[in-house]
C-alpha cells in the first residue's frame, strides 16, 4: 500500500505542477491583452490630441483678420479635413 499511496503523490504533485503551470500562462496572456489595450487608448489619445491641436491652431489663424483670402480658403478646407478625420476618430473634434 505504501508504494501505491507513493505513486498517487507523484501524479497529485504533476497535476498540481501542470495546472500551475496553465495557470501562470493564462495570466501572462491577461497581462498581455490588458497591454496591448492600453497601448491602443493610449494612440487613440495621442491621435485625438494631434487632431485637436491643429484643428485650434488653424481655427485661431481664422479668427486672425489680416489672413489673405487665398490663404484664408486653404485654411478652412484644412479645418473641414481635420474635423472630418476627427469624427472619425472619436465622435467629433469640440
Amino acid at each position: 500500500m505504501p508504494k501505491y499511496q507513493a505513486s498517487v503523490n507523484k501524479f497529485s504533485k504533476m497535476q498540481l505542477a501542470q495546472i500551475e503551470h496553465l495557470h501562470r500562462q493564462v495570466e501572462a496572456r491577461q497581462n498581455r491583452a490588458a497591454s496591448v489595450a492600453f497601448r491602443k487608448e493610449m494612440l487613440e489619445k495621442k491621435k485625438v490630441k494631434n487632431y485637436q491641436t491643429e484643428y485650434n491652431r488653424i481655427r485661431a489663424h481664422l479668427e486672425d483678420s489680416a489672413t489673405p483670402h487665398l490663404i484664408r480658403s486653404h485654411v478652412q478646407s484644412r479645418a473641414d479635413q481635420l474635423r472630418a478625420l476627427g469624427a472619425k476618430a472619436v465622435s467629433g473634434i469640440q
